[in-house]
Formats: C-alpha cells, sequence, structure tokens
C-alpha cells in the first residue's frame, strides 16, 4: 500500500514539471533578423556596439523598429546602406561599419568606410546609429 502512495505522489509531483517541459519545447517564432553592429570612429579610435533583432521586441538597439523597418523596405539588402547622396560636406573623419548576422535565415555581412558621421547617418541610419 505504502509503494502505491509513493508512486501516486511521485506522478503527481512530475506531471507540473513534465508538462512546464513541455511548454518550454515548444519553439519559439525565428526572428527575420539577428544582426551584429559595430561603428568605429576611426579618428577617436571608439567603438560602439549594438544587436539588432527583427522584430524588435528583444533588440538591444536605440532605433529598432526604424531599423527593421529600414530593412524590411530593402529585405535585408545591407549594400543598400552605402548608397545614395547625402548633401554631406567632404570633411575627411572616417567611420568604419561591419554587420555581421542573417536576415530571413540568409547570412549577411557588410563593411563599409563611410567619410565622415554625416554620409553614414544619411546613408545607413536608422540601422547604424
Amino acid at each position: 500500500m505504502h509503494m502505491l502512495v509513493a508512486i501516486r505522489r511521485a506522478v503527481a509531483l512530475a506531471l507540473p514539471a513534465v508538462a512546464a517541459a513541455g511548454l518550454l519545447a515548444v519553439p519559439a517564432q525565428a526572428a527575420v533578423a539577428e544582426l551584429d553592429i559595430v561603428r568605429h570612429n576611426v579618428r577617436e579610435g571608439t567603438f560602439q556596439r549594438w544587436f539588432l533583432t527583427c522584430p524588435p521586441d528583444t533588440s538591444r538597439h536605440p532605433h529598432a523598429e526604424a531599423a527593421c523597418d529600414l530593412l524590411t523596405e530593402v529585405d535585408g539588402d545591407l549594400d543598400w546602406l552605402a548608397t545614395g547622396s547625402t548633401g554631406c560636406s567632404r570633411e575627411l573623419d572616417p567611420v568604419h561599419v561591419n554587420i555581421r548576422g542573417t536576415w530571413r535565415g540568409r547570412h549577411k555581412e557588410f563593411a563599409h568606410m563611410y567619410a565622415n558621421a554625416c554620409v553614414l547617418d544619411r546613408q545607413a541610419g536608422p540601422v547604424v546609429p
């Protein structure tokens, strides 16, 4: 009799843990983008780094929503971040940007040297703050 009670108690105690484990085993919705962004202000010798995820729910990026919207418009084409006229001065104060990660399951890498912060902001903002 004691053995039967012990088995019932063990099953009763184990069921919530098994149920919880089953809930945790359900895969989360995959992120559209997971990008590691590094900005190097060459003259100053400073580095800044952000991690962008889209959707931006868990992103550690100051402009995540706007960055995700922009990347969605160009379907993750990071080369787009180095195009277009800027109207900026020709001052040389280089800023190097390196982006690595995934977009819709595709590996992405991007590296570009911008002439100055104005050019960077006009071409790559808000992806690169």
